[in-house]
């Protein structure tokens, strides 16, 4: 699989989905092998609103091997200061600033695919209309979002920011902002685990530790919407619909993705065209998926400590993921086709497509939708605007009048995609 990589509030509408055009997703996960455990009865203690949130550098002195890996990934990556990063970046990477404080500058995006700049004054925090590509590597116009505006609200920048950082409060910009998406995004809140752990040098006795979240200790619903956060959201196929009186900051690794938002989409698929935040989305639709009974899930081919990128990676590990199920005799293709991929015989390049997202520009990212043939099918004029609940299951212990007023806001929310203002 590729390794590519919104707080949600009125008029942030989809986040991840509508407002991906200007949330440039960089995401740089790594690989993984060892199959998750299935663990449904075990509780994690840090679930509650109550733990409190500590910062990646608490978890710095127990786990140094895994925060040192985890700082050169995309995620680590998506957010930062200018000022931290220009002097490292070479000619092509160094934006032209009519700014008095570069200071104020802050970089969305790890460059893996792509960046863009936002600058932070009085509390305040807009997107400059300049992006850089690593294709071409150049600053240019970034295209315009869903409204054509080139600026985006201070709230429509906090739903950016809820993907391409910590937690963060987007109606309080004011203080210090974190830097980068950090270990509690997937671990959850990490008081109560440091509390433990303080002052102790005992390593534990391998046993489940229900002071902070393992997502390979969950189920597969809740392990998938660890990443489903972000990486769920195709914005020209699906809306998510927030909960009514929740914040995202209430979610917590864990929990079912339906805790703070409530996924739709058209029944009917893009057969190419894909969406920058639609891993999650393209993935469901792939029969790997739907008939592995649990098997496939987002750590079968990716390490999140571990950067994808890494010069030392292995040309055919993604490939080897696809052989703990699959058989090299039982491709069909012809022997000459298999030995021109880049590693030959790659598995990846002719059952993922790799293309530029609908919604970004010259950035090339892998969809995640694994078919038999990425040659077969074009994007037409949509024939059917029926539309359907992602994650059926979850939704199933709603309320009748909450399942009606979701499906309403969806069907109003993919309308709005459908049919956009002129």
């Amino acid at each position: 699989m590729s390794t590519d990589n919104g707080k949600h509030r009125p008029g942030a509408a989809v986040v991840a989905g509508l407002l991906v055009i200007v949330c440039i997703a960089c995401g740089g996960c790594g690989e993984q092998s060892t199959p998750p455990t299935e663990s449904s009865e075990f509780a994690f203690a840090n679930l509650d609103p109550s733990v409190a949130y500590v910062g990646i550098d608490a978890c710095r002195s127990c786990h140094l091997g895994v925060v040192s890996t985890y700082a050169h990934t995309g995620m680590r990556l998506s957010f930062y200061p200018l000022a931290a990063a220009a002097e490292r970046w070479d000619a092509s990477e160094r934006p032209a600033l009519e700014i008095d404080d570069r200071s104020k500058a802050w970089v969305l995006g790890s460059g893996n695919h792509a960046r863009t700049l936002f600058l932070k004054e009085e509390g305040e925090l807009t997107r400059e209309a300049i992006c850089w590509y690593a294709e071409r590597p150049s600053w240019v116009p970034c295209p315009a979002d869903g409204t054509g505006n080139e600026h985006l609200s201070e709230g429509e920048a906090g739903a950016c920011l809820f993907c391409h950082n910590a937690a963060i409060d987007p109606d309080n910009l004011t203080g210090e902002l974190p830097q980068g998406i950090d270990c509690e995004r997937c671990h959850g809140p990490g008081g109560l685990h440091v509390e433990r752990w303080k002052g102790t040098s005992d390593t534990g006795s391998g046993e489940p530790d229900p002071t902070i979240v393992n997502p390979r200790r969950l189920p597969l619903d809740e392990r998938m919407a660890v990443c489903f956060q972000c990486h769920l959201g195709d914005s020209a196929a699906t809306a998510r619909v927030p909960r009514r009186g929740r914040e995202p900051e209430s979610f917590r690794p864990g929990r079912p993705l339906s805790d703070f938002v409530v996924p739709f989409r058209f029944v009917e698929a893009n057969a190419n065209a894909f969406g920058t935040a639609s891993q999650g989305d393209r993935l469901m639709l792939s029969r790997c998926y739907t008939e592995s009974g649990g098997r496939l899930d987002c750590l079968t081919c990716h390490n999140p400590h571990v950067s994808a990128y890494h010069e030392d990676r292995p040309e055919d590990l993604f490939r080897k993921q696809c052989l703990r199920c699959h058989q090299t005799d039982g491709c069909t293709a012809p022997p000459e086709t298999r030995r021109q991929t880049a590693p030959p015989d790659d598995c990846i390049a002719c059952h993922m497509r790799r293309a530029e997202p609908h919604d970004l520009g010259p950035a090339l990212f892998t969809d995640h939708w694994i078919r038999r043939r990425i040659d077969k099918g074009r994007d037409e004029a949509r024939e059917s605007f029926e539309i359907e609940p992602v994650l059926p299951a979850e939704i199933e212990d709603l309320s009748e009048e909450e399942r009606a007023h979701h499906t309403r806001e969806a069907r109003r929310m993919l309308d709005a995609i459908t049919n956009p203002p002129d």
